[in-house]
């Protein structure tokens, strides 16, 4: 029987997550310029719409971390949390079939 993530398990499993996708996104960075980069994170992780956007440069002004650091940084924490959320769904529907 499959058992849900507590807090401490996702928080653990977005750190681990963070870290693997910022050593392979940024192991050759040396390799890429500018654009062509950014590039590659789009076609993995898809554009932000405007109105996200907007919100980054917001944050960007705030504390000095470029557009581009945060939408990956944002693109990374969501793509990871909805695997976690559907893996844990999928649990939960499973342990309800069998009762």
């Amino acid at each position: 029987m499959e058992l849900l993530s507590t807090g401490k398990e996702f928080r653990e499993y977005l750190k681990h997550e963070m870290n693997l996708a910022l050593n392979i996104n940024f192991k050759n960075i040396g390799k890429y310029k500018g654009k062509s980069f950014f590039n590659r994170l789009y076609q993995k992780y898809g554009r932000l719409s405007q109105v996200k956007e907007k919100y980054f440069d917001r944050l960007e002004s705030g504390n000095g971390l470029y557009t581009g650091d945060i939408e990956l940084l944002f693109r990374i924490l969501e793509s990871a949390a909805s695997k976690k959320y559907r893996k844990d769904f999928t649990a939960q529907t499973k342990n309800t079939d069998h009762l």
